[in-house]
């Protein structure tokens, strides 16, 4: 869940929350996107998906979301962990945790393209990512081993 930083409506950390009129929310399309197909996903194990979408703004992408969120334009929404600690959202947004039960876990899976341009490069990166320095930063913006 994504908030504005501080959570000034005090929203509570719970998936009840998409239910409450007093907040404007927004969402990613489920026929558009992978935010908007986590997020359906998320909301059918909490069998709230058909109420939550039928009073939610839809947008395409997760930086439709961020910006809805940047420009007080909603109040509430389910976006990547990662979107909130961008350096041009970390001082706008805020994440609140929503319970493992409901969260959705993809493995993130890294390889070098047999076509790669900058194979040298590639597989540096590959290298730092496997590292301790690389696990550092992953969790950092919210992905873990």
């Amino acid at each position: 869940m994504i908030v504005r930083k501080g959570n000034p409506k005090k929203i509570p950390a719970t998936l009840d929350s998409f239910l409450d009129p007093s907040y404007t929310i927004i969402l990613g399309s489920p026929k558009m996107g992978s935010v908007g197909r986590i997020t359906k996903s998320v909301l059918d194990k909490k069998g709230i998906s058909d109420r939550v979408m039928e009073r939610a703004k839809i947008t395409s992408h997760s930086q439709g979301i961020a910006n809805a969120l940047q420009q007080d334009k909603a109040d509430l929404s389910l976006n990547w962990f990662a979107v909130s600690t961008w350096p041009e959202n970390i001082n706008i947004l805020e994440s609140l945790p929503i319970p493992k039960a409901y969260s959705v876990e993809e493995k993130l899976v890294l390889s070098q393209l047999s076509y790669s341009k900058h194979p040298k490069l590639a597989q540096e990166f590959l290298t730092l990512a496997g590292s301790e320095q690389g696990a550092a930063i992953f969790k950092r913006y919210g992905f873990s081993r």
